[in-house]
């Protein structure tokens, strides 16, 4: 039988007691150590009024491809894969070589859980050091590998900021500033006699990060959304991080083995 909301909230406190906790927050205290954000000039900013930008850009069915075929041939995922790319374009975007970003995830961590209706998700932040001497596939499977040992250590995220003694300010998530997605669950068709109508994900606007790739598979193609505060950032910055985003894709795709260099110059 499944859960209640109300009786899974308590089955999930019940299951973060300490001995749970501790060796997560070990984990993540070494693994997020040393980390500075990329836009800690914009501490005390004002950044906190007013809703996100939404701007709505396609990969075309042969990127997403190529894509698809450098995961199978690292043996990694797509979601790895698209990630190792956007580090990469943030890397030449923001001249920072260290990138942190977080990923909602399943939080469905007991079987009963697992058959209770709605949301349990949760965030885990993703840690990348850009090397431009590595090739592409090695970037991607790096990512898969810190991206397979953050979801093993994955706890709920205010516990993680409290622990890591991050709080939120105005206008600023605590750990990161940067959301990066994939939705590829198929999202099926409702068809009612006399009405049809298709589910489609879309953002509420509001403004929690400074920025946002959420990239859905459609059909073939790639839908790539990007949310970001127009207080922070032009439109035409973000499409250019886009252009970047996609040309990183583009040239993987068409060299596997070629060098990240060559890939953000």
């Amino acid at each position: 039988m499944a859960l209640s909301y109300s009786a899974w909230g308590a089955a999930e406190r019940a299951f973060w007691q300490p001995a749970e906790i501790e060796p997560r927050v070990a984990f993540w205290k070494s693994h997020l150590a040393g980390y500075q954000r990329i836009w800690n000039s914009l501490e005390g900013a004002d950044t906190a009024s007013g809703a996100h930008q939404r701007m709505v850009s396609h990969f075309p069915a042969e990127l997403a491809n190529a894509a698809r075929e450098i995961a199978r041939r690292s043996g990694a995922t797509l979601f790895s894969t698209l990630l190792a790319g956007f580090q990469i374009a943030m890397s030449r975007w923001t001249g920072a070589e260290d990138i942190l970003v977080g990923t909602p995830v399943a939080n469905r961590t007991m079987q009963s859980v697992k058959e209770t209706m709605g949301s349990f998700a949760g965030i885990v932040p993703l840690r990348g050091r850009v090397d431009s001497g590595r090739s592409f596939p090695a970037s991607v499977r790096a990512v898969h590998q810190a991206s397979l040992d953050c979801f093993a250590n994955a706890m709920p995220f205010a516990e993680l900021a409290r622990a890591l003694g991050d709080a939120a300010v105005p206008g600023h998530n605590p750990i990161f500033e940067v959301r990066f997605a994939l939705q590829n669950h198929p999202i099926p068709d409702i068809a009612l006699p006399g009405l049809s109508a298709k589910l489609r994900m879309i953002s509420t606007g509001t403004a929690r990060f400074h920025l946002a790739c959420e990239i859905t598979e459609d059909g073939g193609q790639l839908e790539v959304v990007w949310l970001f505060r127009p207080k922070l950032f032009a439109q035409a910055e973000v499409e250019e991080l886009g252009r970047i985003f996609q040309s990183v894709l583009t040239g993987a795709g068409r060299t596997p083995e070629v060098r990240l260099a060559a890939l953000t110059h």
